[in-house]
């Protein structure tokens, strides 16, 4: 509730990424942000009689206390109440996160403001792969720092996991049902009778695929409106990979096209699904074994979909490629593919 609404008022402010050269305005924030802090510290009689009386005899006598094993009775009272500013009081703990995201950014980007070829060569170990070396090897290359907050890569994870289950869900729901019906109601035998009737099985399933991504759209629309809502879309702009360079491809790109093309990849991802709930339907004999099939189809799925797409905060870490479930979405269309092509096969081979 702290540290990515403060980022986004710093991309207001400052833009999507923070060039080298002004780095010293994290400086001027920062001494901004622990002067409001002093006021609070100046307000509280048990840090001011223990004689702390800024923000940064505050950070010292914390590190003080946090490297201690034993602590006398004054020192705990004392630690108590920073610990309470810090944690607890609403003015105290916001400002403690902001300056918290302050220092982060420099540490974590510090790496921007130049480092020796040494520094560079003691990143590297025997198990690396050797993009990751090269990538390493030109880690000083960024002249800025994004001031993108890895939660939103986070959030973004929580939420395309829980879009693939929703959307794997609604899919089997409109899927199922239906072709049940068609066989409850004898209508397939008469379909299969003809060869004219034999062409109405493949446009089925396109009709059905056509209304799941009709269900997909909207879904995915109301999910991009909600993240308008939340003042979100603020970080669009922000580059994915600050002083990281990953040689690939993507190196470079927004985080509002990183986030576009997971959403291609799970609606892709939900949409093979439908070739293989299409298949256990059409042997479904009534809705209890409709139910019975899809259930643990659909709950497969979603294990799946799950693995693919956890992780997907983890870009930032050079050691993890990004976008690397694009050859697993590719075998899983490959697998869907054949299914479907088995499927439309027979029903074009078979008669009455």
């Amino acid at each position: 509730q702290y540290d990515i609404p403060f980022c986004g008022e710093l991309v207001k402010e400052w833009g999507p990424a923070l060039a080298v050269s002004d780095l010293s305005k994290i400086d001027r924030k920062q001494k901004e942000l622990e002067e409001e802090y002093t006021k609070i510290i100046a307000d509280n009689k048990i840090l001011t009689k223990a004689g702390i009386r800024d923000y940064a005899a505050f950070k010292q006598k914390d590190e003080e206390f946090f490297d201690k094993d034993e602590l006398t009775e004054e020192e705990k009272k004392i630690r108590k109440e920073i610990n309470r500013l810090g944690l607890d009081d609403k003015a105290g703990t916001k400002l403690c996160m902001e300056i918290q995201v302050l220092n982060q950014i420099k540490d974590n980007k510090g790496i921007a403001y130049g480092v020796s070829e040494k520094d560079v060569q003691n990143y590297e170990s025997e198990d690396m792969t050797e993009i990751v070396k090269k990538a390493r090897s030109n880690i000083i290359t960024r002249d800025y720092v994004s001031l993108l907050p890895q939660g939103m890569f986070f959030i973004l994870q929580r939420d395309m996991t829980a879009m693939a289950m929703l959307l794997l869900i609604c899919f089997a729901v409109l899927l199922v049902p239906y072709q049940v019906r068609e066989r409850l109601r004898f209508v397939q035998p008469l379909y299969a009778s003809t060869a004219v009737g034999r062409k109405i099985f493949p446009m089925q399933f396109w009709s059905v695929v056509g209304s799941c991504v009709l269900v997909g759209l909207v879904q995915f629309g109301v999910y991009l409106f909600i993240f308008v809502e939340k003042g979100l879309a603020v970080f669009w702009k922000c580059p994915c990979w600050d002083s990281v360079v990953n040689l690939l491809w993507c190196d470079g790109i927004s985080f509002g096209t990183y986030m576009s093309l997971y959403m291609v990849l799970v609606f892709i991802f939900t949409l093979a699904a439908v070739a293989i709930f299409y298949l256990a339907a059409r042997v479904a004999t009534n809705y209890i074994s409709g139910i019975a099939i899809a259930i643990p189809l659909c709950g497969g799925s979603c294990v799946l979909s799950y693995l693919l797409f956890h992780g997907l905060f983890l870009i930032r870490n050079t050691d993890r490629m990004p976008f690397k479930e694009i050859p697993w979405i590719g075998g899983w269309l490959i697998i869907a593919g054949v299914i479907l092509w088995w499927r439309f096969w027979r029903d074009r081979r078979r008669d009455i």
